[in-house]
């Protein structure tokens, strides 16, 4: 089923607000585990933490520029 103006124009807005929300959610991780290791030594763990989060930002942030190329390429029709 192909879904034509109005409609598609919903969808992309309702992805867009996912891939706004996600990046925040993650961006949010990395900012409150730096808080975290401000009031106290960090030890081994709390590096890998902080390796594990930033590698996820990274990660989504590398799939969200590729789902913005194809939602403007959806856009432009």
């Amino acid at each position: 089923m192909i879904l034509k103006g109005n409609m598609i124009l919903y969808d992309l807005t309702l992805l867009y607000q996912y891939i706004m929300f996600k990046e925040q959610y993650y961006q949010n991780d990395v900012t409150q585990l730096n808080n975290n290791i401000s009031y106290r030594r960090a030890d081994a763990l709390d590096h890998l933490e902080m390796i594990m989060a930033q590698t996820r930002l990274a990660t989504a942030q590398e799939i969200f520029r590729d789902m913005h190329k194809l939602m403007r390429m959806i856009r432009k029709g």
